[in-house]
């Protein structure tokens, strides 16, 4: 199949959207570099020097796919010349790309300025059509590329844009101790005052096993849990678990102390229960407390920190342990740090847990 210019334009509005509005915290995701994303399915993966390329083929109508994230370097300071220069480096000389490259307006987010520019071009006598999107800031320059003889291959293009944590240079992700507050600035800090993570900080995933019924699991539905820290140095935990084929809704409530030093959060629990709840009308609803017992008192100590994903313009708790607890279940599959669960904060689309009343 044919690419013209007119779905190439689409796709370069969808990548400069992607890449302000969304990103992390999906799926099994990798870092390179400066850029935390979820790589395409199926395709191979060939690490060079200068970049990671994803590659496809189709066997059966021979199109194919390179999907392409290139290493940040320094920026000449002028998206217009870190484009031009991307352009010439990774396209027009290696690929004997003779077309000027047909660009879109320049775009900002997050200190970042970004330009995207496509062309035709003939490989073995087969159309190619290129996207480049190089952005630049924070005295760096990074480009992402896409060569494709079928339109179909442009929305892994998009799906893995979709994924895109996008870090400044100089802020990898990192588990050093700082003595800094959150801020506007986007980076990763660690507190030794309890103020820095008081409220509401909520995670979500699949039914977890670990409470009520584990033939529930995969099978339809969610757990949410949820800490409430406070700067008296108490905190309270909330794990709501409702699967469509369990006639019942689980619920684990703890209540303990918190403190921190340094880069440790050590939570000591002084209650801990887990309850059965009946259904209201056969939905996601609190009906009547079936059945309440204790739950084993799960002391834990955390490596944490707090840190800035500038794709989604957000702060994350990310707590670390050595071994998955019974409190937060798996660890999460994003590998930005080992060993994690991701806790974002309460928020209009981030709703707390509607408990019981």
């Amino acid at each position: 199949m044919l690419l013209n210019i007119s779905p190439l334009k689409n796709h370069i509005a969808v990548f400069i959207a992607m890449i302000i509005l969304t990103g992390s915290l999906k799926a099994q995701q990798e870092t390179y570099d400066i850029v935390t994303y979820t790589p395409p399915a199926g395709y191979v993966k060939e690490e060079k020097e200068s970049c990671i390329i994803y590659k496809f083929t189709n066997k059966k109508d021979k199109s194919w796919c390179q999907i392409a994230i290139y290493k940040n370097t320094k920026s000449e300071g002028s998206i217009e010349k870190d484009f031009d220069i991307e352009w010439k480096e990774i396209i027009a000389d290696p690929l004997k790309v003779k077309e000027k490259p047909q660009k879109e307006a320049v775009t900002e987010a997050d200190g970042w300025k970004i330009m995207s520019g496509s062309a035709k071009w003939t490989y073995k006598n087969t159309p190619v059509a290129t996207i480049l999107t190089t952005c630049s800031g924070h005295d760096a320059r990074i480009s992402f590329l896409v060569n494709a003889t079928a339109s179909r291959y442009l929305d892994d293009f998009d799906k893995l844009i979709a994924s895109i944590d996008l870090l400044k240079p100089g802020k990898e992700p990192s588990n050093t101790t700082t003595n800094n507050n959150t801020n506007s600035d986007p980076t990763t800090t660690t507190t030794n005052t309890t103020a820095a993570i008081e409220g509401t900080w909520i995670k979500s995933g699949s039914v977890n096993p670990t409470y009520g019924d584990p033939v529930s699991w995969g099978s339809g539905g969610y757990t949410k849990d949820q800490y409430v820290f406070y700067t008296n140095g108490t905190y309270e935990f909330y794990s709501k678990s409702f699967g469509y084929s369990v006639t019942h809704l689980i619920l684990a409530k703890e209540t303990g102390t918190v403190s921190i030093n340094g880069n440790q959060l050590l939570l000591t629990p002084k209650t801990s229960v887990v309850e059965s709840w009946s259904k209201r009308n056969n939905a996601d609803s609190w009906g009547s407390l079936v059945s309440s017992e204790k739950r084993k008192l799960e002391t834990v100590t955390y490596t944490f920190t707090k840190h800035y994903f500038s794709g989604i313009q957000q702060w994350n708790l990310v707590l670390q342990a050595s071994r998955p607890t019974e409190r937060d279940g798996s660890f999460s599959t994003l590998t930005l740090f080992p060993n994690a669960y991701y806790y974002a904060p309460a928020s209009n689309n981030n709703t707390a847990i509607d408990l019981p009343r």
